[in-house]
């Protein structure tokens, strides 16, 4: 899995819109930054379009990662759009996430780009979760 650009919209210290390209890095790479800048969240937030849960937030309401200083209806949403190497080829996916709140579950899109064009896989949650760990080929434990 190749992350191409990650866009956080109110989730942990960033209130708004807060976007990592990693298409300007090549290689290795280090998230470094001041205490409560945003480094684990940056991770958190990975794990949260993957699984729809994270480490960070086990042992809370997964709304907990909208900041409190958010107003609590706006939208909080994760996007994340990634490269999966198949053979010579490389497909791009797009996950976007939405937190639940306190009307309305969690929402989950997943995307394929195919011949330029944004195609959505149309399922239930469950089954969208399930298509999303197929692709990446990992399991969260």
């Amino acid at each position: 899995m190749i992350p191409i650009k990650l866009t956080m919209k109110n989730i942990g210290p960033f209130n708004g819109t807060a976007v990592v390209d990693f298409t300007q890095y090549k290689g290795i790479f280090l998230i470094a930054g001041d205490t409560g800048a945003g480094k684990t969240t940056i991770l958190d937030a990975i794990c949260y379009a993957f699984y729809g849960r994270t480490p960070s937030y086990a042992k809370f309401d997964i709304r907990s990662l909208r900041p409190d200083f958010v107003d609590s209806a706006a939208v909080a949403y994760i996007a994340f759009p990634f490269k999966i190497p198949e053979g010579d080829a490389e497909k791009i996916y797009e996950i976007y996430r939405e937190l639940p709140d306190t009307k309305k579950g969690e929402t989950v899109k997943l995307f394929v780009l195919e011949d330029g064009e944004k195609k959505e896989f149309i399922a239930k949650t469950n089954e969208t979760n399930e298509r999303i760990k197929s692709i990446i080929k990992l399991e969260y434990s």
